[in-house]
């Protein structure tokens, strides 16, 4: 097909019609012309035209072979220098992959075997330990701070109450030992005296009681009105102190408290008397009370540490060890 060129007036171009069929258009063959501004070198002459290229992509290829999809990887293991390093997130993954066992490294085996030698020889774990209220200071915090120095690792978890609470709480497993007021009828129990403390009476500074340094008699505190805490928190202390300064019978309750603190501070307001163990008594010394001693013979309570027979925790039976060693 000859058209007129725009740029050559006179001169006859032969342009070659494009195929439609074909998913290539034709070459277009411009004549050759040494005036003709577009110049057209052998090797390009063939060439598809840009503006064909660029529509290339939307004919399709029928005989082209499928082009390959990039596979995302299947776990999140990384193929750098990283994957050796394990990050609390892949601690997460690891851990939340069910029947996936824990990483465990050298350093916390070796913790744990040490933890668990330590165990056996009752250098470590833990002691629940009960104080009683009644007593505190002395021998008692003695005892706790030598088991504590010469025993580091165990974790003592340490509560106080009265001896009838401590002793339902050995008997239920709760507690691993605990101080008590002996007696203490309990068969399950085994249970060995710490200190033992003398009974002082505690009477108002306005009583005639309170004047002068004698030891004072049994007879002359025979149906003072008393106050004292209930029997239940501690039933062999409470009979035995009973049983000791008021042994005829003449002991007479008017008042409960629910401790010696209380004890005195109902003493210092001058209506009644209590009977209060000699560290408790002068570690709580209260303006408005006096204390007195009594003649022989002294009446004492005991303090004791108690555990459950057969008692399986090795913190147990190194606390039982030093306070049989004195």
């Amino acid at each position: 097909m000859s058209q007129h060129h725009p740029l050559l007036p006179g001169r006859q171009v032969q342009r070659e019609p494009v195929c439609l069929h074909h998913t290539q258009p034709l070459p277009v063959r411009h004549a050759q012309h040494p005036n003709h501004p577009i110049r057209h070198s052998p090797a390009t002459t063939n060439a598809t035209p840009p503006w064909h290229r660029a529509a290339d992509h939307r004919i399709p290829r029928h005989n082209a072979p499928p082009t390959p999809q990039a596979t995302p990887p299947s776990s999140p293991t990384h193929t750098n220098a990283s994957a050796t390093v394990d990050t609390p997130v892949d601690r997460a993954r690891r851990a939340a992959r069910p029947g996936s066992p824990p990483r465990r490294d050298g350093a916390v085996q070796d913790a744990s075997t040490t933890r668990i030698r330590d165990l056996v020889r009752g250098r470590g774990g833990r002691l629940r330990l009960a104080y009683t209220r009644s007593a505190r200071g002395g021998r008692v915090d003695a005892l706790i701070a030598r088991f504590r120095a010469e025993n580091p690792e165990v974790e003592v978890v340490a509560e106080t109450g009265w001896t009838a609470p401590n002793v339902a709480g050995l008997l239920a497993g709760r507690l691993d030992a605990a101080f008590v007021r002996p007696p203490v009828p309990e068969p399950g129990l085994t249970c060995r005296i710490v200190d033992t403390e003398e009974l002082l009476l505690a009477v108002p500074t306005r009583h005639p009681l309170a004047t002068g340094r004698r030891r004072l008699d049994r007879a002359e505190v025979a149906g003072l009105p008393a106050v004292m805490w209930p029997r239940e928190n501690g039933p062999g202390m409470f009979d035995r102190t009973i049983a000791q300064i008021w042994p005829d019978g003449s002991f007479h309750l008017v008042r409960q408290e629910p401790d010696d603190e209380q004890l005195l501070r109902a003493v210092a307001e001058g209506e009644v008397v209590a009977a209060v163990p000699a560290g408790r008594a002068r570690a709580l010394t209260l303006p408005g009370v006096r204390l007195r001693r009594f003649t022989a013979p002294t009446p004492t309570v005991d303090i004791g540490l108690a555990w459950r027979r057969g008692a399986t925790n090795p913190a147990v039976r190194r606390l039982a060890a030093l306070l049989a060693a004195g």
